[in-house]
C-alpha cells in the first residue's frame, strides 16, 4: 500500500484529528545527529511528531522498554504500551502506544478496509467522539 493510500484510509477510519502513527526504520546510516537519551526515549516523541529527525540506536537509548519498542531487542507479537508510570509526562493523558513488528503492519494494510473501521455502526459512534 502506497503511503497516501494509507493515510487516506487511516484518516477515513480514525478521523482528521488523530494523529499519524509514528514509524520506525533501519538504516546504515544516522539521519540525525541524536545525544544519548537518559532514560526513556519517549522524551525524543515531540521532536519527532515536530518532524524533526530522532536516530535511535542501541547506544541512544537508554532504556530497556524503549530498546523492545524499536525492535533493537525481539519483539514477537504486537503489543499496548505507555502504560509505565514514567513515560506518562511525555504522552498526552488519553494516549497509548499499540508496538507492531513491520511484517505485521504489512498485513494490517493490506486488510484494513475490510476490518470493523470501516462501514460499521459501532465504530462511527466512536469515530464521531474521536472528531469532537
Amino acid at each position: 500500500m502506497e503511503t497516501k493510500e494509507f493515510i487516506q484510509n487511516y484518516r477515513e477510519a480514525f478521523g482528521s484529528k488523530a494523529p499519524l502513527p509514528l514509524l520506525f526504520g533501519y538504516s546504515d546510516k544516522p539521519i540525525a545527529e541524536t545525544e544519548k537519551i537518559g532514560g526513556c526515549f519517549f522524551r525524543s516523541l515531540q521532536a519527532a511528531r515536530e518532524g524533526q529527525p530522532v536516530c535511535l540506536s542501541v547506544d541512544v537509548i537508554g532504556c530497556g522498554g524503549g530498546k523492545l519498542y524499536t525492535g533493537f531487542s525481539d519483539m514477537p507479537r504486537c503489543f499496548l504500551g505507555l502504560f509505565d508510570p514514567s513515560v506518562r509526562p511525555y504522552v498526552g493523558k488519553n494516549e497509548l502506544s499499540f508496538t507492531i513488528p513491520y511484517s505485521r503492519f504489512v498485513q494490517m494494510t493490506e486488510t484494513m478496509k475490510e476490518c470493523f473501521l470501516f462501514d460499521s455502526h459501532a465504530w462511527a459512534k466512536v469515530k464521531a467522539r474521536l472528531d469532537e
